[in-house]
């Protein structure tokens, strides 16, 4: 089973929220869980909203250096306007906001990155068959999230879904923690993405990072506007097939 590891970035008085992270084989893991330990040092964790790439530069480097084109296969990242799609979201339908049925920009962001993830797969990796999701613990939205994944791996009516996405499994994990360690490279990258969306300056470890192939997929206020239809097109297939008895089908959570 392939591995992803993703965190998510967001800035404060900046609209846009970044969901970044690595794809790698079982072996991948492995070696680079190990390697990451070794360039921590003296740090029990990096953290790059907690200034670790400045107050431990030469750690940051070390870490840097465990991320290349052979320790990982990809990496891929989700952006969305956060308050566009929170606003678009709040509409009804029927008694309750659209956010009742689909949850929010986070959950949108994790649900894109996961197929994203499976395309890629699809063309470079087709005998793999499943990914074990792992995103990164603490999000408000976690649960949110957590609680749509769950819906989706186990309904019928999504088969077509997990299998896009090549969805294993997916837990939450907190990257501090000594089972999370990979997460941080996630955190890394999603953080420079962010900032580059802020700033659109490439920064030398952003140029360094895009020598792992990288994928993105950016939700505007046109993409997230064709999400959200498809998500009530798709709702109103499912109410259809579940009146009917018939639950099985080919749709996108």
């Amino acid at each position: 089973m392939l591995k992803s590891y993703a965190d998510e970035s967001s800035t404060t008085g900046f609209p846009r929220l970044t969901v970044s992270g690595y794809l790698m084989t079982a072996d991948q893991s492995t070696a680079l869980d190990l390697n990451w330990r070794a360039a921590l040092g003296p740090l029990p964790y990096f953290h790059m909203c907690e200034g670790h790439h400045k107050s431990h530069p030469k750690v940051y480097r070390d870490l840097l250096n465990c991320l290349t084109p052979q320790s990982v296969r990809a990496g891929f990242s989700i952006s969305v306007n956060e308050p566009y799609c929170a606003k678009i979201l709040r509409a009804t339908m029927g008694n309750q906001a659209l956010k009742y049925w689909f949850g929010g920009p986070y959950t949108l962001c994790v649900g894109a990155y996961m197929e994203l993830v499976g395309q890629w797969v699809e063309r470079k990796m087709p005998d793999e068959l499943y990914v074990a999701y792992l995103f990164d613990a603490g999000h408000p939205r976690q649960g949110e999230a957590d609680m749509f994944t769950r819906m989706m791996s186990s309904d019928p009516f999504f088969e077509e879904t997990k299998r896009e996405r090549r969805y294993g499994s997916h837990t939450f994990l907190d990257a501090k923690s000594e089972i999370g360690k990979v997460l941080q490279a996630g955190d890394i990258l999603a953080w420079h993405l962010n900032a580059y969306d802020r700033t659109n300056k490439i920064c030398q470890e952003l140029h360094y990072l895009w020598e792992i192939p990288t994928f993105f997929k950016d939700y505007d206020r046109k993409g997230i506007e064709e999400t959200v239809f498809e998500q009530v097109r798709t709702h109103e297939e499912y109410k259809r097939a579940k009146a009917s008895g018939r639950l099985r089908g080919k749709r996108r959570a």
